[in-house]
């Protein structure tokens, strides 16, 4: 998630993080551990870059389906690992399956910005400081330098329904389940003990 403020500290909104494309035009190349793409949709509007986790659904070929991370892109074509670096094994397919590529971690060309119900803040700057133990030919020690940069803290904002969704699904690393439903001719009711049946199993 990115959270953004528009300038006067009093709104703020955030965005949920991702990049994904949708194409009949992917195919898979086993030679290389390659995905080829001859829209070369790649990288435009920052879709995907080295490093990238992505997840990869749509081709007849399980093996081409699956996560991996991107260790080359250029806009037509993407090699790619297993997450931590290690050669995979791709199945030369062709491309004309509904192909659908997804990250976590890039914020798309057109966000939509959802508004944060702010109450009140906390953030602050964090900077951590390098320093070196070495005493030089002066005897002094050498001056620290600034390191990582990062801002922590709290956000305060009202609670609604349905206001937070992108962000308690991060908070659980999973989605909300499509609420069930079951329409049948096979349900019946019984009085005896307040319940309902359905012959053709379909509950659960």
């Amino acid at each position: 998630m990115s959270c953004f403020g528009n300038g006067s500290a009093v709104k703020l909104f955030y965005v949920r993080e991702y990049g994904t494309m949708t194409a009949d035009t992917i195919s898979a190349v086993a030679s290389g551990s390659t995905f080829a793409d001859s829209g070369s949709g790649f990288i435009s509007a920052g879709k995907f870059a080295v490093g990238h986790i992505i997840e990869v659904s749509g081709f007849t070929t399980a093996a081409n389906n699956g996560t991996f991370k991107v260790a080359t892109v250029v806009a037509g074509s993407m090699t790619v690992t297993d997450i931590y670096g290690n050669a995979v094994t791709l199945v030369d397919e062709a491309a004309g399956d509904t192909v659908t590529i997804t990250q976590e971690g890039g914020i798309p060309a057109n966000p939509e910005l959802k508004p944060i119900r702010f109450v009140s803040e906390g953030l602050s700057p964090n900077i951590n400081q390098i320093e070196s133990n070495e005493i030089n030919q002066a005897r002094q020690r050498a001056p620290s330098r600034g390191g990582t940069y990062s801002v922590a803290g709290e956000i305060a904002a009202e609670v609604s329904f349905s206001s937070y969704d992108d962000l308690i699904e991060a908070a659980m690393q999973g989605a909300w389940a499509a609420r069930g439903s079951l329409t049948a001719s096979t349900i019946s009711a019984a009085a005896t003990d307040d319940s309902f049946n359905d012959s053709g199993n379909g509950f659960v």
